[in-house]
């Protein structure tokens, strides 16, 4: 067979052109080459240190592979890749703008812009020249926010003040003007400590008194709990006195079908108190919607036992978490120091099962939450190396533990960084996962962003424990923070606050009341 030369160059160029795109192109399922394009984003607004998914198609798995920018500010992180999505984290000085995409030298425009915003979305400080203490938080049915705290002032947004601490809790309306504020006490301290909302719009606040006048009845002596329903107007519906003749003080408490529960600890084994084992005790009590006690029960050995919080079980029961350095009476497994302490009670208040958690060290819990399969997750601090803690970065790291229904941990994780870190509360978050709001004095480590003296640190944490985002907010003073709430796509967050630098402005005096909202 004869090979014909064609001498034809214009030709064979066209050949070599013609095999080279057969072999070398990337077909799709349906025989058509795939096309880079950007489709859209897994959120329309971002903020510096979030990390958004880009949608598309045609991108490289290989993420090196893909340049990404927004505006001209050039993504140097790309998290994870894959043909569909490109997975980034926005870098400091990003702002909005279309987000542009190139592979293999070519390069795409989004067809909107992605918009970047502040992640602390305002801040709000009230209270009067003195210390002014804030604890609690809650969002309300009509937009506007419950905050809820202890203070000694008697100027500026704080009114009626009956000597030394009064409990202190303001309403603020959606534009988070006050709609009311109330001081609540007696000539002694008034020191709150919980404040829930109530389905009729009033709330409930548990905390401790020395007083024995004022708006306070019936102390029992030394410092007693103390009980208080208001209406929705901030009017004092009832209050209730419970303790005896040594010091009992409430953790926390929260509503159930037909009443309340409170939880905190004693050293008194008279008046309301009975069974007390020695030291400071677990206290958990039962009120009706009136304040009237139902049932008490103390829990503990002959050291002392502290309980910072309750939240109930799908079964009916409740899980109370505190700490301890017991190593008898109820208390079994201590590591060393002070432990968590976690009583597992069922519906009639009778202990089912308890666990001890820690290390060698100190641990203390201040926060727990139920979780949709039956355990929980708890929030604390930790400063243990050994045990059941791994971890920990230097000084007190925040703990967070996750249980399974027998209390059984199922994962850990320390927080922090060199220096000190505390967690006070944690929140179930809207997408899955939580959120925790503490302190931080670290600029390292799992930090960033830190401003001076101490900052309000929140963590955003997947449902297995890994870190989504971390925030800290503050100036070059003290600035902490106390409590979290969800609120749609968003957190409130209370505390205290005495910069008037950094991210703060409007301080009044020494420490004031601190509220903001974080986009999530």
């Amino acid at each position: 067979m004869k090979i014909m030369i064609i001498n034809r160059p214009e030709l064979t160029a066209m050949i070599v052109a013609a095999l080279l795109s057969l072999f070398s192109c990337k077909k799709d399922s349906n025989g058509t080459e795939p096309a880079t394009a950007i489709t859209g984003f897994s959120a329309d607004t971002a903020w510096i240190g979030k990390i958004i998914t880009i949608n598309g198609k045609g991108f490289s798995a290989t993420a090196a592979d893909n340049s990404v920018r927004i505006g001209s500010t050039v993504i140097n992180e790309v998290v994870e890749a894959s043909a569909t999505s490109l997975t980034i984290k926005i870098p400091a000085g990003t702002t909005s703008g279309k987000v542009f995409v190139k592979v293999n030298g070519v390069e795409k425009e989004s067809a909107k812009d992605l918009v970047i915003v502040n992640q602390l979305v305002w801040h709000k400080m009230l209270g009067g020249k003195e210390t002014d203490f804030a604890v609690s938080t809650a969002p309300t049915a009509d937009g506007g926010y419950l905050i809820a705290g202890y203070s000694e002032s008697t100027d500026g947004d704080v009114t009626g003040n009956h000597g030394d601490y009064d409990y202190w809790v303001v309403k603020l309306n959606a534009d988070r003007t006050i709609a009311w504020q109330r001081s609540l006490g007696g000539s002694g301290d008034d020191n709150l400590i919980k404040m829930i909302p109530l389905a009729d719009g009033g709330c409930l606040l548990a905390g401790y008194t020395i007083s024995t006048d004022g708006d306070v009845t019936g102390n029992h002596g030394n410092s007693d709990c103390w009980i208080v329903k208001l209406n929705a107007a901030g009017a004092m519906v009832w209050q209730k006195t419970l303790g005896g003749s040594r010091q009992d003080r409430p953790g926390s408490v929260i509503a159930i079908p037909g009443g309340y529960m409170v939880v905190g600890y004693t050293g008194s084994n008279d008046g309301d108190v009975t069974g007390n084992h020695g030291g400071y005790d677990f206290w958990v009590v039962k009120l009706n919607e009136s304040g009237t006690i139902i049932s008490q029960k103390t829990f503990g050995g002959t050291g002392n036992e502290y309980a910072s919080d309750i939240t109930p079980t799908s079964d009916g029961g409740y899980l109370v978490g505190g700490r301890t350095n017991s190593t008898d009476g109820e208390v079994t497994g201590n590591h060393g120091g002070l432990d968590i302490w976690v009583v597992k009670l069922n519906a009639a208040g009778n202990a089912e099962w308890q666990k001890t958690y820690g290390g060698t060290g100190s641990e203390a819990m201040q926060s727990i939450l139920t979780t949709s399969d039956g355990g929980a997750v708890m929030a604390g601090y930790t400063n243990s190396l050994n045990g059941d803690v791994t971890g920990v970065r230097g000084g007190l790291d925040c703990w967070i533990t996750k249980l399974n229904s027998s209390g059984a941990i199922v994962w850990q994780k320390t927080l922090g960084g060199s220096a000190d870190e505390h967690a006070y509360s944690i929140v179930a978050a809207q997408n899955g996962g939580f959120a925790i709001a503490g302190l931080t004095a670290s600029s390292d480590g799992d930090v960033t962003g830190f401003h001076a003296g101490t900052d309000s640190w929140v963590v955003r944490l997947n449902a297995n424990g890994g870190i989504v985002w971390q925030k800290t907010v503050g100036g070059s003073n003290l600035d902490n923070s106390y409590a979290i709430a969800a609120s749609g796509n968003s957190f409130i967050v209370a505390g205290i606050a005495r910069s008037t630098d950094g991210d703060l402005s409007g301080v009044h005096g020494d420490y004031d009341f601190w509220l903001y909202k974080i986009l999530d």
